[in-house]
């Protein structure tokens, strides 16, 4: 007689499928991540393969990183603590506001229900399918008109938006919530900045802190946006980046890969620290009758 209290669970191919893909996709991160750590501390004379260093441990290949790194920038070589203060202005700034930008327009679309609450969701589905490649040239030119090219401000104007994925996502979220949280906060007196700072927000506060770590990984491993709006302000991933392509002496298998280890490291401790309150379940409550 089977148990009543048993549940059992039938496993499709479907999920046996994508279980080995998953693990086979994580054994490639993993194995390629051994590989670049063995790299980094290796002599330029021995091999690059998954071998322990037949010569021993370079650590020294990390100091070379931090003395060579630099990127030359109107005849003068902007060095490891500028590149530092100008990826916290560019990846510090832009995560922010990334990630409440397109909360606040989330919340005026589902409190307002109206023609243009529409009309800007149709506005984010259309640009999330359109692609976005020929933006480059209007968005630069955009830039040299309002002077603010080559700037990190301008950089925090071209992402003060509410496009993409995570505008549906807080909508998402924000519709989950039992309307009765605002019609008590509107009783006390509460006003619409009030209900979403203090009724709203904390419910969706790990949602918010989710979108916020997300898009610091995206800026911090983002040379492409640095490389062509603020080349004059270079960041770390602008200088990894011309570290991987310079061919000198100062530019070996050994120091890229030892950059590339400092360069993923405070993602790694970043997500280490705040992967129990990121990666654990969000739970909203709920209102009892």
């Amino acid at each position: 007689m089977k148990n009543p209290n048993k549940i059992e669970r039938k496993i499709s191919s479907y999920s046996v499928i994508l279980c080995c893909v998953l693990a086979l996709y994580v054994f490639i991160i993993v194995m390629l991540f051994i590989w670049t750590a063995l790299s980094s501390v290796k002599s330029d004379f021995d091999s690059y393969g998954f071998s322990l260093p037949k010569d021993g441990v370079h650590f020294e290949n990390f100091i070379t990183v931090w003395q060579k790194i630099g990127v030359p920038v109107g005849g003068k070589k902007v060095g490891l603590g500028s590149m530092i203060i100008n990826t916290l202005g560019y990846v510090g700034v832009n995560s922010l506001i990334q990630a409440i930008v397109p909360c606040l327009v989330a919340y005026a679309v589902v409190k307002f229900p109206c023609f243009y609450s529409k009309l800007l969701n149709t506005i984010v589905i259309v640009t999330m399918i359109l692609p976005i490649v020929g933006a480059y040239p209007s968005e630069i030119q955009m830039l040299n008109y309002l002077n603010m090219y080559d700037t990190i401000c301008g950089t925090w104007l071209m992402k003060f938006n509410f496009l993409g994925m995570y505008f549906l996502v807080y909508m998402a979220m924000i519709k989950g919530i039992s309307k009765e949280y605002w019609e008590a906060a509107y009783i006390d007196g509460a006003g619409q900045f009030t209900v979403f700072l203090k009724v709203i927000f904390p419910l969706i506060r790990n949602t918010v802190s989710l979108v916020l770590l997300i898009r610091f990984i995206e800026f911090w491993n983002d040379y492409q946006a640095p490389l062509l709006y603020i080349p004059s302000y270079p960041t770390l991933a602008y200088g990894i980046y011309d570290l991987n392509t310079r061919f000198d002496e100062s530019s070996t298998t050994s120091i890229r890969m030892a950059g590339s280890i400092m360069f993923a490291a405070p993602i790694i401790v970043l997500f280490v620290i705040f992967k129990d309150k990121i990666m654990g379940n969000i739970t909203m409550g709920g209102v009892k009758e």
